[in-house]
């Protein structure tokens, strides 16, 4: 098949804390046959797995930042699955739990799920959140507490959460909010 051939972005579910595994086995071009490693396939295959910057302690990468998947056990795969050969080489691949779909016919997502995605990562595949300081004014975008102001008291959580302190009835109170429903004020 050529490279100017476009092929479908499908849904691998990887082992658990394999994502990196996978898309980097799959990433080299040369995909290993399972049922015969010594052979190697020369695939126009494309990995993706885009990942958000984490806030809590741990294993960091070299640039002092931890970053995890956005959909943990999850990757994107372009390729062609609806090849019998295609399909089982990507399932016996090691660090692979399945491939998303129904039976042995995968289910492919379209493209503007994927571009989306895309143009919110950048050019390493992470996705940059706004960044927070602490006591930093804030204001609440969306819900009940829309358009009030508040101290940003605790920063960003693993979960997408923030803790911002707002004055309501005369008393400063502690609210947790996802950081998606507040801006900078």
């Amino acid at each position: 098949m050529s490279k100017e051939t476009k092929h479908s972005w499908y849904v691998i579910q990887t082992k658990p804390m394999e994502e990196d595994r996978v898309c980097r086995q799959f990433s080299r071009g040369v995909i290993i046959n399972p049922t015969m490693p010594n052979e190697g396939i020369v695939a126009d295959v494309e990995a993706f797995c885009p990942k958000i910057k984490c806030m809590s302690a741990g294993k960091k990468s070299a640039d002092g930042v931890k970053y995890r998947p956005l959909f943990p056990s999850y990757i994107f795969l372009r390729w062609d699955l609806n090849d019998p050969a295609n399909h089982h080489t990507v399932k016996y691949t090691r660090g692979v739990n399945k491939v998303l779909g129904e039976g042995a016919k995968a289910v492919s997502v379209p493209d503007e799920i994927i571009e989306i995605i895309k143009e919110r990562t950048n050019e390493v595949g992470i996705i940059e959140q706004q960044t927070f300081k602490v006591g930093e004014p804030v204001k609440v975008k969306r819900g009940h507490l829309k358009e009030l102001i508040g101290i940003l008291e605790r920063p960003v959580s693993d979960s997408g959460r923030v803790a911002v302190l707002l004055n309501l009835f005369n008393r400063q109170m502690r609210v947790h909010l996802s950081c998606a429903d507040i801006v900078a004020a």
